[in-house]
């Protein structure tokens, strides 16, 4: 007896050039296949090719290091989030110490 084919996940695409160009407009938005490409460890030729559908490789493989990336690029985003925030609280330190400098010397 036949199995039927598994269900699609919603807001995946099933064809491969869509999903490479969801997960690459998602993390790089415009001019996303340059980097897509190195992120992904494919030349841009491969790339072009299979975003025409010239040619496919093994989906899978493709899936899994298109996870990989969004995995890299989450992370690396996660440590800016980081910096970020500890430069934040730095400056608002800083300018609560002028602050009250000027109150303390009387320059208001």
């Amino acid at each position: 007896m036949k199995r039927p084919p598994p269900e699609t996940v919603p807001g995946i695409p099933e064809a491969q050039p869509l999903r490479l160009r969801m997960v690459g407009t998602a993390i790089f938005e415009r001019g996303w296949r340059v980097p897509l490409a190195s992120g992904i460890g494919m030349s841009r030729r491969n790339l072009y090719y299979i975003l025409d559908g010239k040619r496919s490789i093994d989906p899978t493989q493709v899936d899994v290091r298109l996870l990989h990336l969004i995995t890299h690029e989450r992370l690396q985003s996660e440590r800016r989030v980081r910096a970020l925030r500890k430069l934040q609280n730095k400056l608002l330190a800083h300018i609560e110490y002028v602050e009250a400098a000027k109150i303390a010397y009387g320059k208001d």
